[in-house]
C-alpha cells in the first residue's frame, strides 16, 4: 500500500482499540463505549489571547484595564477572552483540593487558559508583591503553562506600577514554564490617573500598551500557524480519500483512509477516525493483531492528554507498568479515561506493549 507520511505534532498516544464499527459505534474488544464532546462553535480563524484580571475586588481597576485589553486585542483582529479571578468561588475550591476542581471551574477559567495560545495578567501590587487572590488562583489552575507566552500590566497608586509585583509574578510563572515576554510587560502607576471611565486615556501609557499587544499577537501567531498548518494538512488528506500513513509521538503510526477530525473551540484536533481497512505500525511494520482484520471497519481514537488527580497527564509520559497502574491502567480491568475535551472512554484494557526506541506506551 502506498502512503504519505506526516507527523502530528499534537500531545498524543493512539490506544489500540478504538475501533469504529460499521454501526458508528466505537468499540474496543466489542466493549468499549466512547462518550464525544460537543462539537466546536468557535471558528479559530485567529489566535486566542486570555486577558487576566487578577484581584478579587468587586469593579476593580485591575477589571477595568483587563477590559480595556480585550476591546484592544479584539481591534487587532485577535480573538480575547476575559478570566476574571473575582468570580472564582475559593470557599468551593476549598471543598474539593487543588486537584480536583469542579466542572464549573475548568470550563470558565482553567480551559480558557489552557486553550489560549498567549495570556495578559492585569495585577494591582500588594505589599510588594502581586494580590493574594491571584496566586491562590493560579495554584488551581493546572493547565499547562510551558512555553506558552505571557504578558503582563502590573498596577498600582504609586508611582512604580507594581514592580515589585511583577518581579514576583516572573518568578512564579517561569516556574511553571511560561514564556515570559518582556516587551510585553507595561506598568502602569498612578491607575487612578490612568483611567477614564474604564478606558486608558494616559497618553504616555498608550504606546507601551500598544506595543505590548502588538509584541504579544506576535508571540502567539507561531503557535496558532503551526496548528492551523497541521489542521489544513489533515483536512486536505481527508478530502482527497486517500491511503495515508500518519506518524503519532507515541512511536506507531496509523495507515488508512483518513476520514474524520473533531477539533475543539480553538481548532485543535480531539478525536481522529480511520473509515475501512487500517492498520497500526511501529517502524513501518504491523503490529501483531492490529491489521486490516482487526481493523476492517476502520480505527478511532481521542486525542490529548487525559485527567488524573495530579492534573492532566500526556500519555506518552506513560512508559512504565507503574506509570499505567496511576492512571488505573491494569491488563484485564474495566477502567474509565477522561481526556482534556471531554471524550470518556471505558471499556477492558486488554493489552499493553511499549515501542522499542521511545518506551511510550502503544497499545
Amino acid at each position: 500500500m502506498k502512503s504519505t507520511g506526516v507527523k502530528l505534532f499534537a500531545v498524543f498516544m493512539v490506544l489500540i482499540g478504538f475501533i469504529a464499527q460499521s454501526s458508528a459505534q466505537v468499540a474496543c474488544n466489542q466493549a468499549m463505549r466512547v462518550k464525544r464532546a460537543a462539537k466546536p462553535s468557535h471558528d479559530p480563524n485567529q489566535p486566542t489571547i486570555a486577558v487576566i484580571s487578577g484581584t478579587d475586588r468587586a469593579d476593580s481597576n485591575s477589571l477595568k484595564v483587563a477590559k480595556f485589553l480585550v476591546q484592544k486585542l479584539q481591534s487587532e483582529g485577535v480573538n480575547a477572552v476575559l478570566v476574571d479571578v473575582e468570580k472564582v468561588n475559593f470557599t468551593a475550591l476549598k471543598k474539593t483540593g487543588y486537584f480536583n476542581t469542579p466542572n464549573s471551574f475548568k470550563k470558565n477559567f482553567e480551559n480558557p487558559i489552557a486553550n489560549a495560545d498567549g495570556l495578559f495578567i492585569v495585577f494591582p501590587e500588594y505589599d510588594g508583591t502581586y494580590a493574594g487572590a491571584l496566586g491562590h488562583f493560579l495554584n488551581y489552575v493546572r493547565s499547562p503553562f510551558a512555553s506558552k507566552p505571557v504578558g503582563m500590566v502590573p498596577i498600582s497608586a504609586g508611582m512604580l506600577g507594581g514592580q515589585k509585583g511583577a518581579e514576583a509574578i516572573t518568578t512564579t510563572l517561569r516556574h511553571r514554564g511560561a514564556d515570559v515576554v518582556g516587551n510585553a510587560q507595561v506598568n502602569i502607576p498612578h491607575i487612578d490617573k490612568a483611567l477614564t471611565d474604564g478606558q486608558i486615556t494616559n497618553e504616555q501609557v498608550l504606546p507601551f500598551l500598544d506595543r505590548a499587544v502588538k509584541t504579544l499577537i506576535a508571540h502567539a501567531k507561531p503557535k496558532y500557524d503551526n496548528a492551523r498548518q497541521m489542521n489544513e494538512y489533515l483536512d486536505i488528506i481527508k478530502g482527497a480519500g486517500i491511503q495515508t500513513e500518519i506518524s503519532l509521538n507515541s512511536g506507531a503510526s496509523v495507515a488508512g483512509k483518513l476520514a474524520e477530525v473533531t477539533r475543539d473551540k480553538t481548532g485543535k484536533p480531539v478525536y481522529v477516525r480511520w473509515a475501512g481497512a487500517t492498520e497500526i505500525r511501529v517502524a513501518g511494520v504491523t503490529i501483531p493483531g492490529q491489521g486490516h482484520g482487526q481493523h476492517a471497519s476502520g480505527f478511532s481514537s481521542p486525542i490529548g492528554k487525559v485527567k488524573t488527580s495530579n492534573g492532566p497527564v500526556a500519555l506518552t509520559s506513560i512508559k512504565t507498568m507503574e506509570d499505567m497502574a496511576s492512571l488505573g491502567l491494569e491488563v484485564g480491568k474495566e477502567t474509565k479515561l477522561v481526556f482534556d475535551s471531554g471524550i470518556e472512554v471505558t471499556g477492558t484494557f486488554m493489552l499493553a506493549q511499549f515501542a522499542g526506541d521511545t518506551g511510550n506506551l502503544l497499545v
